[in-house]
């Protein structure tokens, strides 16, 4: 059902902004460690300190956005989609200078999406067994084809945007029109550009003024942790998690490492106003004031922007941090309450579109998530597609369940309480043999509610407990394959049912019709030979294979 809500798009906006800080919160560690090894090379000797300074460029160019890729990977696809995204999120890394976290949380899920719409389609033309084999190869050809779309395609793109951004920050310099370089600055910044800007863009330029005026106010455009404050500082009041946040604030201030708040400005894109109105203003009363730094600071610690800034400059500087602050942390208070109030009544639309959850994937769980459960979801699949029924099928290990009430799980009755303890919402069904697929198909049909197939044709009723029931299934053009494996299946359900019954096939071309005998032929082979419609005592099948209508038949003949 669609919501004609008129703010549906900015919902989809925002939760494309919270996936993306998803990717980025398991680790925000990181940063810490890269703060605390900073501090350290600062004390080291000369060779020491260049192999640290390695360690943190390995740190952020290297393993953050490994990680940001396996962890996006893993939201899309649980058993490969990790390997998937990773595999593909080093062609980012190989292909540009600049950190590539952004890239990372792009073509990680990207390129899992890519391969769940392959295998989706894909799975339906294998014969059952293959499944494993064949999805750990297409694995690997769509972690490689993404991998090498990064580096030719992907990454060249990328690199040309910087060079545009730089001329335009040239631009406005040339134009004398400093503050409006936030326009750009800001939004890079939380796409992890900002190392590249500092580095790359601010610091030569800034150099070259230091030549001639001592100071330059470029040093603080990126530094400045007054915006990012402001909106830490939001967080920390207006929303849960004080401690995230507020232990944040600190390292964002006195650690320098600014990038613990861009993760929090993903979660709600509307901060990025707040970011630019808040860089606007701070570099306004910068160059009012006429500060600037001495030399260039990294990482953007308060202390070593003080530190760098002649004495005379400190109101002009403590002005601006403040301001900006101030700017930030207003504007984002306003769009964070806002949201608060947004989050609530869309809960309740969600809550009464919702309830109750109706079934919609089935999951085949073992002990590793190989093995029987890809068999059995493979076999159930086909069964299902063969009932038109529409369902997600899939298999994966008990012990990486996921916790949803839309889901029917099938697990081994040794491992039911496993799976109740990982996933209490879901319903929990249990299977012997998961390649017993009659019995399978019946425990989900009754799980589900869904509607029972009835046989095309009636059947005058046998006396089945007096007699021994003979049926035959027909063939034509010596053409019976499916009805040998269709005898050894209907023999297990009327095991089942504990009757005697007598299974045969016979030629329509030679067929000598007797009534103590029951005929079974399918659609197709009814409609090639219009003299069976003649026949009274008959099932007409849509395939041999599936015998859900058989036993469907089997059990309204014991009523």
């Amino acid at each position: 059902m669609k919501r004609n809500n008129p703010k549906e798009k900015w919902f989809d906006l925002r939760k494309i902004g919270n996936r993306l800080s998803q990717m980025m919160m398991p680790h925000l560690s990181i940063f810490i460690a890269w703060g605390f090894i900073n501090v350290v090379a600062s004390l080291q000797f000369k060779e020491l300190h260049l192999l640290l300074d390695g360690l943190e460029q390995a740190l952020i160019s290297y393993l953050l956005p490994l990680l940001i890729g396996y962890t996006g990977g893993k939201q899309v696809e649980e058993s490969r989609g990790g390997t998937i995204a990773g595999i593909a999120t080093i062609g980012m890394i190989i292909g540009t200078n600049s950190p590539q976290i952004i890239g990372a949380m792009i073509i990680g899920p990207l390129s899992v999406w890519s391969y769940v719409f392959i295998k989706k389609y894909w799975l339906d033309r294998l014969k059952d067994g293959y499944e494993m084999v064949a999805n750990n190869i297409l694995a690997g050809l769509v972690g490689g084809v993404w991998c090498l779309t990064a580096i030719f395609l992907i990454a060249p793109v990328i690199n040309w945007l910087m060079q545009a951004s730089a001329i335009l920050i040239l631009w406005f310099i040339d134009l004398k029109l400093l503050p409006a370089v936030s326009l750009v600055i800001e939004p890079l910044k939380v796409f992890f550009f900002n190392n590249t800007i500092n580095h790359g863009v601010l610091t030569p330029l800034g150099l070259s003024m230091v030549e001639k005026t001592g100071q330059s106010v470029l040093f603080l455009l990126e530094t400045n942790p007054g915006p990012g404050l402001g909106i830490l500082l939001a967080y920390y009041c207006y929303r849960k998690k004080k401690a995230q946040s507020g232990g944040a604030a600190l390292i964002h201030v006195f650690g320098g490492i600014h990038e613990v708040y861009f993760p929090y400005v993903l979660m709600e894109p509307r901060l990025f106003v707040a970011l630019i109105v808040s860089g606007v203003s701070g570099t306004a009363i910068f160059q009012w004031f006429d500060v600037g730094l001495k030399h260039p600071v990294s990482p953007g610690s308060l202390i070593l922007i003080v530190t760098s800034t002649p004495l005379t400059k400190w109101l002009g500087l403590i002005l601006g941090i403040i301001i900006s602050t101030l700017v930030s942390f207003s504007i984002a208070k306003f769009y964070l309450k806002r949201r608060s109030w947004e989050e609530s009544s869309l809960k309740e639309v969600e809550e009464r579109l919702d309830s109750p959850q109706a079934i919609t994937r089935i999951i085949v769980a073992c002990d590793a998530g190989i093995g029987s459960s890809a068999m059995g979801a493979s076999l159930l699949r086909r069964t299902l597609q063969q009932e038109q029924m529409d369902y997600f099928v899939d298999y994966q290990s008990v012990y990486t369940l996921d916790n949803r009430q839309d889901t029917l799980v099938l697990v081994h009755p040794q491992l039911k309480k496993v799976a109740e303890s990982k996933a209490p919402a879901s319903q929990i069904l249990t299977i012997e043999n998961f390649l017993d697929t009659i019995i399978m198909y019946q425990r989900v049909n009754e799980a589900l509610g869904a509607y029972q197939p009835t046989p095309k044709d009636r059947v005058e009723p046998f006396e089945l407990n007096k007699e021994m029931l003979k049926i035959v299934l027909l063939y034509a053009d010596n053409i019976r394959g499916s009805q040998t494996m269709a005898i050894e299946r209907m023999r297990q359900i009327v095991k089942h049912h504990q009757k005697k019954v007598e299974f045969t096939k016979e030629a329509i071309e030679h067929l000598e019709v007797k009534k103590d005998r029951l005929y079974i032929c399918t659609d197709e082979l009814l409609e090639q030979h219009p003299k069976l419609k003649k026949l009274k005592k008959k099932l007409v099948v849509q395939d041999f294979l599936q015998t859900t209508e058989f036993e469907i038949w089997l059990g309204e003949e014991e009523v």
